[in-house]
This record gives structure tokens, C-alpha cells and sequence, in this order.
């Protein structure tokens, strides 16, 4: 695509700002170009969003990669410069020692930092055609979406208890982490689709938040609560964004575990030493994620009853 000549694989790798131009470019011309055709609109923008960007995140994958593979290989060299000069290896060690210690995470935060500006460029193009479709339109592109987010709702508000309600949203988000670490694991990237589908329930759970509420506040009381509709935005982003980038993010850690994984795998071996490190990494990774997983969900569960109040 010509987009991909602007913002090359590269490019977006040193400055992952880029990617939210390149996403919310994706995504924007699909959505527009799926609300074109005859069949299910929501389920076909979010595969053609998927297809459009899973490109420019390959090659930016295989970037990464070859990082991983350079870093490994920078070991092995200071391991035989150990044995054969343990006096120049004691020199150079602990300026090197950081680098060579945790080169999965602190070599791969770039990955992740474009995988956040991709959600932000996702959601971005999602939430504004949220706000500005028709209600027809809207209806359309966010049927799945509106399905979902009415089945979430329904755990929370429908008389579940606390403690409940906790754990099957908890559940619920492991169960997504795992196929999105499965996914990564063996497509590479394939946990995209995931990804583009949690972005567009966020969008579609803010935008829907505010057209309502602006809906409501049209018909009591029109031009005289004009100062009131300020109010709903803040209020809309509060009751998801909190939680909903805290997931994100945390699918973001899983998607970039699996992909390290089937780097270790596949370059390496499991029976290597390597390996051993790559999976401590991954360990770290996963219990970070699971980390933020448990505290979107308290969020979730937690921070509608306090904005009701």
C-alpha cells in the first residue's frame, strides 16, 4: 500500500508515534470502504482493518527479530571473550551487563510503544465515525460491538455480586490474553484481529456513552444544558477508557510475549541455553499482563458504581 512507503517498517520502529497516523489511515479508509458492501459490515471492517495493517506489523515484527537474534548472538560472543579473556571481559561487563541481562525487555519496548499508538490510531478513526455516522450507519458498523458491550453490561448491572461479576470479567479478559498469546505464538501476529476488536468495543462503548447522553440532555432540556454536554465526554472516557487501555495494554504485553516466544522457538531451539532466558523474559511479560488484567477488572467492576453515585 502507498501508505507503507510514508511510514516504513523502520521508520515506525524509531518513531512509533507514526504508527497512530498508520493505523487510524488503515482503519479509516476500511470502515469506510466495508460500509460500502451488502454483508455484515461490523465483522467485515474489522477483517479488513486486520488485513490492512498486518503487513506493516510483519515486517516490523521481523525488525524486532532480528534484533532478538543480534542480541543473543552479542552474548555468546562475550561468553567466549569470558572464557578466553576474563580480564577484558571483567573491563567491558558492566557497561555491556544491562544489555545483556535484559535484552527482551528493554530491546522490545519500541514494539510495544507502536502497538500502543496502534490502538490509539484504531480507536481514534473507530470513535470518530462513531460520533459522526447516522444512527442507521452506526447500528451497522457496531452491531457486534453493541451485543458485546450489552453482555458485559448485563454481568455488572444485572444483580450479580461483586465478587462475581469480578470474576467473570477477569475470566473473561484471561481468556482473550490467552488466544492473544496463542495467536502471537504461532501466526506472529496474528493476535491482530484481537486487538482490532477490543479497540473498536472501546470506541464503540465511549461514542455510544456520549450520543446518548448528548440524546438525553437534547430532549429535557436543549440550548439551556448546552454547558452540560462538556460534562459527558469526560464522564464517557472515564467509565471506559480507564479500564479498557489498561486491558489493551495488557494484551499488548501478551501479543509481544508470544511473538518472543516463537522467536525462541524458532531460532533457537528449547533445548538451547538461550532459550532459558528467552523463557524467564516471557515469564516476566505474562505476570505483568496478568498483573494489569486483575486491576482492569476491579476498575471495571468497580468505577461504574462510583460515577452512578
Amino acid at each position: 500500500m502507498i501508505l507503507e512507503y510514508f511510514f516504513t517498517s523502520r521508520r515506525v520502529e524509531k518513531k512509533p508515534y507514526l504508527a497512530f497516523f498508520l493505523a487510524f489511515s488503515y482503519a479509516l479508509l476500511s470502515i469506510i470502504f466495508s460500509l460500502l458492501l451488502p454483508w455484515n459490515i461490523s465483522l467485515v471492517s474489522l477483517f479488513m482493518v486486520t488485513i490492512a495493517c498486518l503487513p506493516s506489523l510483519n515486517r516490523l515484527l521481523a525488525l524486532e527479530e532480528r534484533k532478538g537474534i543480534l542480541e543473543i548472538e552479542k552474548k555468546e560472543l562475550l561468553n567466549i571473550l569470558k572464557m578466553e579473556d576474563p580480564k577484558k571481559f571483567e573491563e567491558i561487563k558492566e557497561k555491556l551487563w544491562k544489555k545483556v541481562r535484559y535484552p527482551l525487555i528493554m530491546e522490545f519496548k519500541n514494539v510495544i510503544g507502536v502497538f500502543f499508538f496502534f490502538f490509539l490510531g484504531l480507536f481514534s478513526a473507530y470513535f470518530l465515525l462513531g460520533l459522526l455516522l447516522p444512527s442507521q450507519g452506526y447500528s451497522s458498523l457496531f452491531a457486534a460491538q453493541i451485543e458485546e458491550i450489552q453482555r458485559i453490561s448485563k454481568l455488572i448491572t444485572g444483580g450479580v455480586v461483586y465478587g462475581d461479576a469480578l470474576g467473570l470479567i477477569l475470566s473473561n479478559n484471561l481468556r482473550v490474553a490467552f488466544f492473544v498469546f496463542l495467536f502471537s505464538l504461532i501466526y506472529g501476529i496474528g493476535s491482530m484481529f484481537i486487538l482490532v476488536w477490543n479497540s473498536s468495543i472501546l470506541a464503540c462503548g465511549v461514542s455510544n456513552f456520549i450520543r446518548n447522553e448528548i440524546s438525553q440532555l437534547a430532549l429535557s432540556g436543549g440550548a439551556t444544558h448546552i454547558f452540560s454536554y462538556f460534562h459527558v465526554i469526560p464522564l464517557a472516557f472515564g467509565a471506559y477508557m480507564i479500564h479498557g487501555t489498561i486491558e489493551i495494554f495488557s494484551y499488548f504485553i501478551m501479543a509481544v510475549a508470544g511473538a518472543l516466544l516463537s522467536i525462541g522457538i524458532t531460532k533457537r531451539g528449547v533445548r538451547s541455553k538461550e532459550f532459558v532466558e528467552f523463557a524467564i523474559n516471557i515469564m516476566d511479560l505474562v505476570l505483568i499482563s496478568i498483573i494489569l488484567l486483575i486491576i482492569a477488572a476491579i476498575v471495571e467492576v468497580t468505577l461504574p458504581s462510583l460515577l452512578r453515585g
